[in-house]
């Protein structure tokens, strides 16, 4: 069921208790993480914190606290499935559920007492009526004895049954048709960041998760332009409200703030960090790395100029020429370009813009200070954050990494963020030259209604795909490629099917389905389409918790699978 009263109805309950928070392997559970934990910690509440990225952990774990833990609260997982089944949990536990995926199960949206969604019911699009999906059973319909046979033929026992098909068939269109595409509803920082100021304890450092959290869902095209807009305009408001207040961040910057100023303050809103909003490049990690590379290594700039060709890199480098940029200073890392060429290329990229066709090149930006020394851009940090997530080091274990990736949203902590910074440029890199291999080698292949690509575990950056986020980040680089190389127009309404084979287990398979350029990135349909062909050849096919249009299968099965999809397709 939906809470109403997010204070009341979860915050409030938990005080003086123990919660056992699972969390999801994404920036913005990580942001939410440290954001409620935040919250706990100035209360007292009691918490346990466990990352997990599949059902069966998640199962493994509630199985393991369920005796000495009533409270659980889930991040970014948990909402499309039915929990209560899943998980079995007695009739004392309480599951609390905030969650962006979308839809949400219907089973735990009408669960009265158990399952407690931390959500707006107006996010979740087109809820089926209760009516529609669930129906008492007669007694009849449920007995069998030895005189079902005569019932059977009695008028009134054919129309009973009548009936019931007929539900039962207009109850799977309902819910076809809810279930038919997943997307992204509310981000569950901000979802928290909302509880945060109802109970007067928000601040700069809590609206910066926030605002980590929601570029994560935009970077990673999980919300549309106008919805990030809204998101933005929002955040502008409560930076500004924030800045008012008689806040750490206006004592941090005072020349002598008096010790009567600071206690004045409650502790939860003394913060020692400031930030601005402005219009930026949207270049991945220009500031740490030098323009030339960057401007390759940015999806909308490397496809307009096709700079896997020869040609391509040729007029990349008249783009650079147009904009009054010297090789040689593009080269440079960007801190050590020259004052006048650092101060006015966003000016210079803005008027360009339109000459070359790269809508978007210049957008909303926050930028977060501490000190003098460190400043961060938020795109910069989700970046860096994801690359943390899912970095290929073999010693850390998915759990360790998570907790590194935490670690990292500390300002005492600015070396693990430096270090994921540079573990996305290797990242960017990797998925340039995987795009670059793919369509040389001509290995993008048209099958009936979609397109498909393999990377073999054998390639030298295969570690990295093996990961769903970088595998998501490549299939949408590739498609966009293809689609430039391509001359083709209906190519353009077709979606991708990118499937990597595991280095550490050949036997299996990680594949992502991303919807066509020309149709809306935000809402995919691959989750129903890859349920539906694992029920037809009644085969395993696992999403994975991170987002279930990723899915994990064997792979003796994949030509049996991506020729079943066809078929999936036209139904």
């Amino acid at each position: 069921m939906f809470i109403k009263d997010l204070r009341k109805e979860f915050y409030d309950v938990l005080l003086e208790q123990r919660v056992l928070i699972m969390v999801n392997h994404d920036v913005d559970a990580l942001c939410s993480v440290k954001l409620i934990t935040t919250l706990f910690k100035y209360d007292k509440i009691r918490f346990t914190l466990i990352p997990i990225t599949e059902t069966d952990e998640m199962v493994k774990v509630f199985q393991t606290y369920q005796q000495s833990v009533k409270y659980f609260l889930l991040l970014n997982c948990g909402a499309q499935i039915d929990i209560a089944e899943v998980l079995e949990p007695d009739d004392h536990h309480v599951i609390f559920i905030a969650d962006s995926h979308r839809p949400v199960d219907v089973y735990n949206v009408y669960r009265p007492d158990q399952v407690k969604l931390l959500m707006d019911e107006d996010d979740v699009e087109d809820v089926p009526d209760y009516n529609d999906v669930f129906r008492e059973e007669d007694e009849d319909d449920e007995e069998e004895d030895e005189d079902a046979p005569q019932r059977s033929r009695s008028l009134e026992e054919l129309e009973r049954r009548h009936e019931k098909r007929l539900w039962e068939e207009k109850r799977r269109k309902v819910l076809l048709s809810y279930s038919e595409y997943t997307y992204y509803g509310e981000s569950i920082s901000w979802l928290f960041f909302k509880l945060a100021w109802t109970l007067s304890k928000d601040s700069n450092e809590l609206l910066w998760l926030t605002i980590i959290g929601i570029f994560d869902l935009h970077i990673n095209e999980r919300i549309t332009r106008k919805t990030f807009l809204g998101y933005v305009s929002q955040l502008k408001s409560h930076l500004k409200r924030l800045s008012q207040l008689k806040s750490g961040e206006n004592l941090f910057n005072a020349p002598n703030p008096s010790i009567d100023d600071i206690l004045d303050v409650p502790v939860s809103r003394r913060t020692f960090v400031s930030i601005t909003h402005k219009k930026d490049l949207k270049v991945n990690l220009y500031r740490h790395w030098n323009l030339y590379e960057s401007f390759q290594h940015t999806r909308l700039l490397s496809c307009k100029f096709k700079v896997w060709e020869r040609t391509g890199i040729c007029r990349f480098k008249e783009f650079l020429a147009d904009l009054g940029l010297p090789l040689s200073q593009c080269r440079n890392n960007f801190s050590a370009m020259d004052f006048d060429l650092r101060k006015n290329v966003l000016e210079w990229v803005e008027n360009l813009s339109e000459k070359y066709n790269l809508d978007g090149i210049v957008g909303d930006s926050f930028e977060a200070k501490h000190g003098f020394r460190h400043h961060f851009a938020v795109d910069d940090m989700v970046y860096g954050l994801n690359a943390l997530l899912e970095s290929p080091c073999r010693e850390l274990n998915l759990k360790e990494k998570f907790m590194k990736a935490l670690e990292a949203l500390s300002w005492s902590k600015i070396e693990v963020i430096m270090k994921g910074i540079e573990l996305a440029q290797s990242q960017l890199k990797a998925i340039l030259k995987q795009v670059h291999d793919l369509i040389e080698l001509k290995a993008i292949e048209t099958k009936g209604p979609y397109l498909y690509a393999m990377i073999s575990h054998t390639q030298p950056d295969a570690r990295l795909f093996r990961y769903p986020g970088c595998l998501y980040n490549l299939a949408r680089f590739l498609l966009r490629a293809f689609l430039a190389s391509s001359k083709k127009k209906k190519l353009m309404n077709l979606p991708l099917v990118l499937v990597v084979r595991e280095v550490d287990d050949p036997d299996s398979c990680l594949a992502v389905g991303i919807p066509p350029a020309a149709e809306d990135p935000t809402r995919n349909l691959f989750a129903r389409l890859f349920v539906q062909t694992a029920h037809d050849l009644r085969v395993e096919v696992l999403p994975l918790l991170y987002d279930f249009n990723v899915v994990r299968f064997r792979f003796e099965q994949m030509n049996q699978i991506l020729d079943r999809l066809v078929t999936s397709f036209s139904n």
